[in-house]
């Protein structure tokens, strides 16, 4: 979701709500929870030019307890808490961690170290062919030669290599032992 978009949907709540606040006052509500580390605000970056872009940020849960707080729906959207939880490892391990974006094409995570790039995609499952070919097209129009991963919850086809695309069961990487 655009961070603008975020805003004015926040800004919309508490106006139904009867609240009249501004979007400067509902930005600085986002940065003091930013600031007090219950989401990270995620940055976009464009893959060809190797540059930060300014708009289009994701917001990532520091805790995926929060969900679970914040809803009383029982309906998961597990496929967003895997996303989650593999960009708060991510953190973990890298010095810095955005979204890429490459044309209209987006990759979840690109991460950066010493070493250079590191890209990823997550998916619950790529059993089905179609979520399979959406999923590795998001490396596509990369033209570099840093490693690219699959992370998915499906334990059958764990360990493909798809064109130096390799899949990896998230149970096994967030353990380390892939």
């Amino acid at each position: 979701m655009l961070l603008i978009d975020f805003i004015k949907c926040i800004k919309y709540v508490f106006k139904h709500e009867g609240f009249d606040v501004s979007l400067p006052t509902v930005y600085g509500y986002l940065r003091a929870l930013e600031d007090s580390y219950f989401f990270h605000r995620v940055p976009r970056f464009d893959i060809r030019g190797k540059t930060a872009l300014r708009s289009d940020e994701k917001f990532y849960l520091c805790d995926v307890g929060f969900r679970y707080a914040m809803t009383s729906s029982p309906v998961r959207n597990y496929g967003h808490i895997l996303e989650n939880i593999v960009y708060l490892e991510l953190q973990r391990r890298f010095k810095k961690v955005v979204i890429g974006r490459i044309g209209e094409r987006e990759i979840d995570f690109v991460a950066e170290s010493s070493d250079g790039f590191t890209y990823f995609q997550v998916a619950m499952s790529v059993m089905d062919p179609t979520t399979l070919e959406r999923e590795l097209s998001a490396f596509n129009s990369i033209r570099d030669a840093y490693p690219r991963y699959l992370i998915t919850t499906d334990r059958i086809g764990s360990g493909r290599n798809f064109n130096g695309i390799i899949q990896l069961n998230a149970a096994d990487w967030l353990l380390g032992i892939s």
